[in-house]
């Protein structure tokens, strides 16, 4: 880290909350039940509580930074990023800009922000209990909601989860109609409160009889395509007689329908609800099955998932003008190189794409041009043929990725005999060099002032570095190299940090280099060291 000025960071809360000056009792700050201690004591200036809140912050899970350059408190927990310029009424979550009531600043070197903004950006609420004078933070108040991508090879089934509220997107195909029933049961699906059918294609609705005919849905939607085809019949058979019991069926059309949930499992309405909503994106193309697939909106407090069925480009434009920024997106068509089109990455934006495809398939899904596209977009990449079961948990400010898998790098295309890996690695398919401390790849240069280092590759091969780190060594700090990462022959990749600076891979925006001097180390995944430079 850049060392120029020496700040001692002791983050203050400064609470919207006014206590008469002349109260004697000293403010307590009680986080989930449990009164902290710290080493700079909460005041009062202006009768305004002021609360020391690095322990705060730590007790939330979030981890405390300080950008010396510009004088910025940074905040980071899961895929959240938080930074309040000093002495500036206007700080960032995530990409949003927020108004404060009240500016961060310095005094006698004690950093103070504002409790609220903090409190809500990582879904925490901060209230003031006066008989006590204690400032009260409860953590985790936001829904706790869990989208399961399910392994079902070849198809799609996603259930979503959120108290004893059960919605599910499709049920994969006929052969995988066990495996979908006994997912649910193991995760305690007593009844669904929606299903959804995207389309009539078999890797969609192959095991939505068996579902339906094991779960009783309050609200079924169809895309209304038909298909001739025995496996079609039989959903259309078991939608039929759910309808018969009174459910409620709905066609897909022009018409959007969002539908607010309820976490006691209670009959779902049609509102949009502060916590949680489903939205149903109407979508009419009437000549193709894939193209008319139903598009769900899973939208969480500040996090939005994205669900596409098989939706291909030709569907992706005609939505473009009721889609916007998501978290999460369920890419469309298996990773078709038919889906995805840049226009419509463009449009959403996701920080994470999730992949449903069958090992080893016919189709050869994901396509190299989708991922190549995800990868240039620095989208996150999970894919059910490698990690299998693929879990995404938020509470509505952030949210987490899970699988039962460790990290490895293998090939990008689903093979049978592919390793288990959390991320989708590398797209390229030709061969790559197996790397030693004897590697051509070398750190060429590291610009301290301008935070970019530039690693070479001086051999004939292409080297494939994922997973590789590249160390700080006066600020010990470490990149992990992302998956998918390969340095052409003769060719030179650039990582950068900091504010300003651009390069193929982004560190973080904070400052890593020490301007007064600090050697970069580049290991490869078996922790050889492969380059220095001082």
């Amino acid at each position: 880290m850049k060392k120029r000025i020496s700040i001692m960071l002791t983050v203050i809360l400064v609470l919207s909350l006014f206590v008469p000056t002349y109260a004697k009792e000293p403010v307590k700050v009680s986080v989930d039940g449990k009164i902290l201690e710290f080493d700079v004591p909460p005041t009062i200036i202006e009768g305004t509580t002021l609360v020391p809140v690095r322990a705060i912050f730590e007790s939330l899970g979030v981890t405390v930074g300080w950008d010396n350059e510009t004088r910025t408190v940074i905040g980071e927990k899961d895929n959240l990023r938080i930074e309040l310029p000093i002495d500036s009424k206007f700080a960032k979550k995530g990409n949003e800009q927020i108004e404060l009531d009240v500016p961060a600043t310095i005094v006698n070197e004690s950093t103070m922000v504002p409790a609220k903004f903090i409190a809500e950006s990582v879904g925490a609420k901060v209230t003031w209990d006066n008989d006590t004078r204690t400032v009260v933070i409860v953590s985790s108040v936001g829904p706790q909601v869990k989208v399961h991508f399910i392994d079902v090879g070849q198809g799609d089934a996603i259930l979503i989860e959120y108290e004893k509220f059960h919605a599910l997107i499709d049920a994969g195909d006929n052969n995988a109609e066990e495996t979908v029933v006994n997912y649910l049961k193991e995760n305690n699906v007593d009844d669904l409160e929606l299903f959804v059918a995207t389309h009539s294609h078999a890797d969609h609705i192959g095991g939505a009889d068996a579902v339906l005919n094991a779960y009783d849905a309050e609200f079924i939607v169809d895309c209304d395509w038909i298909d001739e085809s025995k496996t079609f019949e039989d959903y259309k058979n078991a939608m039929i007689k759910d309808s018969s019991d009174g459910k409620t069926i709905y066609r897909n059309n022009d018409s959007d329908i969002s539908i607010s949930i309820n976490p006691d499992g209670s009959q779902p309405t049609y509102t949009e609800n502060e916590d949680m909503t489903i939205k149903i994106i109407g979508n009419q193309i009437n000549d193709d099955s894939n193209n008319s697939s139903t598009v769900v909106l899973l939208d969480v407090g500040d996090i939005e998932f994205l669900f596409t069925g098989d939706l291909e480009e030709q569907g992706e434009k005609a939505l473009l003008d009721k889609l916007s920024d998501v978290e999460v997106l369920k890419v469309g068509h298996h990773g078709s190189r038919t889906a995805t089109a840049l226009e419509f990455l463009n449009k959403v934006k996701p920080e994470v794409a999730v992949i449903s495809a069958g090992e080893n398939n016919k189709y050869g899904h994901p396509h190299a041009e989708t991922l190549e596209k995800l990868q240039n977009k620095n989208v996150e990449i999970y894919g059910t043929w490698i990690s299998g079961d693929i879990v995404v948990t938020t509470d509505g400010n952030t949210y987490k990725v899970s699988t039962d898998e460790e990290i490895s790098t293998t090939n990008a295309e689903p093979t049978t005999n592919a390793e288990p890996t959390t991320k989708v690695p590398s797209i390229n398919k030709e061969e790559t060099v197996a790397v030693s401390q004897n590697s051509d790849v070398v750190i060429e240069s590291i610009d301290l002032d301008g935070e970019i280092v530039k690693i070479k590759n001086n051999g004939t091969n292409d080297i494939d570095i994922s997973g590789w780190k590249l160390v700080s060594v006066k600020g010990n700090q470490t990149y992990n190299i992302p998956s998918g990462t390969i340095i052409k022959a003769g060719a030179t990749l650039t990582i950068a940090s900091g504010k300003k600076a651009t390069g193929d891979l982004k560190w973080s925006g904070a400052y890593i280099w020490n301007n007064d001097g600090d050697p970069g180390v580049l290991y490869d995944k078996a922790g050889n060291e492969v380059s220095r430079f001082e």
